[in-house]
């Protein structure tokens, strides 16, 4: 089961009638400040809830004992609007406000209390909250708590009753929306109680958590732990050999909370199924995916959320500004326009109750969007220049870029032959000329290889510089051969049934397994040189051969294009300030 679509009208920005369709999977809600995006999400996850079985009890005894259906933090899956919203006694209006179109019904309608179209009108209702604050005890190590009930207007979203369907509860679906109160920072705060986390599910997270950001930890000799600092987002901090829970940042902390929510999915369909429940999937709102987060972990955290949201049936909303996570979205779009769908929101100051949707626009649109002044005017991206030894380094580059991005990188190819030796002297002899430069070094330099010649380098000279790093400007390709070795041995070592033969860029031109064999049957290319001279004979056939050299090494490739994304990204934003 999913939402389909979501139909607004009469509240607030959304004055006019409004729909917007989602994906079955993922959908990016995007846009400028203002025009209801975080509205969305509220409406979204206040259309279900799903409440734990009650256990059973006889004569003192459990007959029948259920596993809960809570979050890892322990909240409920349930969205309540009127936690997101606050209520506007000048603005908000009781009266019909949404109707959420729900798809893929189970059989048994009437147990999830669904049925395709569910309206919601809004009711303001009379209530208190209990302020509690804590105060730290002079001298000591004690708190003490104080609690002061506040009266409220509550403004809620309630089902309207319908034929067959006489209540006012809602669809009994999981959901879970995870707001900006989740990045209040742990040092602003003065009571925390650490929570605990199922020992089961610890590695799993580290491991995801150490994947995504980069991370140089140990996951066997790291632990996750739950802090609750009082609001409904309990911290999700990881300690390390290296630092404790007090160290973690709020990206690290973003990035646990978001791998807890949907773990906390995954652990529920487990419990539904022991519990004799069928899982019908659910939805999962996070408002600013991409806060704290730098480019390379945006892009990752996507690639992860993607893969456990077709995994789990699970429903991903969320809403974005950053230009260079959608520009990876995009990408994925295009090879995968069933599962994501990205909606650009916008509206104008001549009519103030319109809000415009334009579906999966162009990277360039929500660029000129996102980007634009006051006056209308786009701003024009400084260069980056990128220096390399040769222009099969700059080929082999472009390739990667232009495969595994659809970035609109302001780079600059210079066409220059410099040796790598000599580039590196070249930076290391005064960094801040450098400051606008990319150098890329060829694959044959890799650090990992015992007679690397860039570590006999390193050992003889007193260098500034890091490599492969995200605060680095120079990189090595991946791989760890020259480049034209790389693709020489590469196509020698495929079977005759791989698909790389089949392709019409060489069997439209009578290269196949046996052709590529017959080049070399007598052993005459045995080096580097030799390689060379079949790279620049066969060179119209390359671009096919790295296509398929890519994707047989994805994992290698996407590694080094989220350092040197998260490089780009970096030296951009320093020329741009």
């Amino acid at each position: 089961m999913w939402i389909k679509e979501i139909e607004i009208e009469n509240y607030r920005t959304f004055q006019e009638k409004f729909n917007m369709t989602l994906s079955k999977n993922i959908t990016v809600i995007s846009g400028l400040n203002g025009v209801g995006k975080s509205t969305i999400l509220a409406i979204l996850t206040n259309a279900s809830e799903l409440k734990s079985k009650k256990n059973k009890k006889e004569n003192g005894k459990w007959i029948k004992k259920y596993k809960p259906y809570k979050t890892l933090n322990g909240s409920p899956f349930r969205g309540d609007f009127a936690d997101v919203i606050m209520f506007d006694k000048d603005f908000d209006s009781p009266g019909y406000k949404t109707t959420v179109f729900f798809s893929d019904l189970p059989e048994n309608q009437k147990l999830y209390n669904v049925k395709s179209q569910v309206k919601f009108r809004a009711s303001i209702h009379s209530g208190h909250i209990t302020k509690r604050t804590y105060r730290k005890l002079p001298n000591q190590e004690l708190y003490k708590k104080s609690e002061k009930k506040v009266k409220i207007k509550r403004y809620r979203l309630i089902p309207e009753k319908a034929d067959h369907y006489n209540n006012e509860r809602k669809v009994k679906w999981p959901s879970y929306y995870m707001g900006l109160s989740r990045l209040s920072p742990l040092g602003e705060k003065d009571r925390v109680t650490p929570k605990s986390i199922p020992e089961k599910l610890i590695q799993e997270i580290i491991k995801i958590h150490k994947e995504i950001l980069s991370e140089y930890i140990s996951v066997d000799e790291s632990k996750m732990t739950n802090l609750d600092i009082g609001n409904k987002y309990p911290k999700s901090t990881i300690n390390s050999g290296y630092y404790g829970y007090a160290s973690n940042s709020n990206g690290q902390d973003n990035t646990g909370q978001i791998i807890e929510a949907v773990l906390s999915f995954q652990l529920l369909k487990q419990n539904m199924q022991e519990n004799g429940d069928k899982y019908v999937g659910g939805i999962l709102a996070i408002d600013e995916l991409d806060a704290t987060l730098h480019p390379a972990a945006q892009n990752k955290m996507f690639d992860w959320l993607l893969d456990k949201s077709k995994e789990l049936d699970l429903q991903i909303v969320f809403t974005t500004h950053s230009l260079t996570l959608l520009e990876h979205i995009s990408k994925l779009q295009l090879k995968d326009p069933d599962c994501i769908k990205v909606n650009y929101l916008s509206k104008f100051s001549d009519d103030p109750g319109y809000v415009k949707i334009k579906e999966n626009p162009k990277p360039e649109y929500y660029k000129h969007n996102l980007q634009q002044t006051y006056v209308q005017t786009p701003i024009k991206k400084p260069k980056i220049y990128i220096l390399s030894e040769d222009e099969t380094t700059r080929w082999f580059a472009q390739q990667l870029i232009e495969y595994t991005s659809n970035s609109d990188y302001s780079l600059e190819w210079l066409n220059v032959n410099i040796s790598w030796s000599h580039l590196l002297n070249l930076y290391n002899s005064n960094p801040s000329n450098f400051s606008d430069y990319i150098i890329l070094l060829d694959p044959d330099l890799n650090m990992e290889l015992e007679n690397s010649p860039l570590n006999e380098y390193i050992k003889k000279h007193i260098v500034q510089f890091k490599v492969n790093s995200s605060l680095s400007n120079i990189f090595i390709l991946p791989g760890n051969e020259s480049i034209e070795t790389l693709i020489w041995n590469y196509v020698h070592s495929l079977k005759a049934s791989n698909l790389l033969f089949d392709d019409p860029n060489l069997a439209n031109y009578g290269i196949n397994y046996d052709t590529l064999r017959n080049i070399d049957k007598n052993g005459d290319y045995i080096n580097d040189e030799k390689h060379k001279k079949w790279f620049k004979d066969n060179n119209p056939y390359m671009d096919t051969f790295i296509k398929y050299w890519i994707k047989d090494n994805i994992k290698d490739v996407k590694k080094f294009m989220g350092i040197f994304s998260s490089a780009y990204a970096r030296i951009i934003k320093n020329l741009s300030d």
